[in-house]
């Protein structure tokens, strides 16, 4: 049995009918075993979810994902410019609450 928590945008979003449609990926909180997990593209033919582990390592490899995707793939290393950005935007995030 899951307890799903699904976001307004994944209420009234189209159904996602690739996995390359990013622009219409959503998002939710979803479980597995009594364990909360994060769902994406839930009600589409493509959906994947993760625990909090592997969501605790995206985060942690957030900012060389992000060079992932913008260099589609050919790097991970973040500029000097791009890692003391990353460096305020945790600061702040770590003094959020929640």
């Amino acid at each position: 049995m899951s307890n799903t928590t699904n976001t307004e945008e994944e209420r009234s979003s189209p159904t996602v009918e690739s996995l390359k449609d990013v622009d219409n990926s959503t998002c939710s909180i979803d479980s597995f075993k009594g364990r909360p997990t994060f769902a994406i593209n839930k009600q589409s033919p493509y959906p994947f979810s993760f625990g909090i582990l592997k969501a605790k390592l995206l985060v942690k490899h957030a900012l060389a994902l992000i060079v992932f995707v913008a260099t589609d793939g050919r790097n991970i290393t973040p500029t000097k410019e791009l890692t003391e950005a990353w460096g305020n935007f945790t600061k702040v995030l770590n003094n959020t609450k929640f």
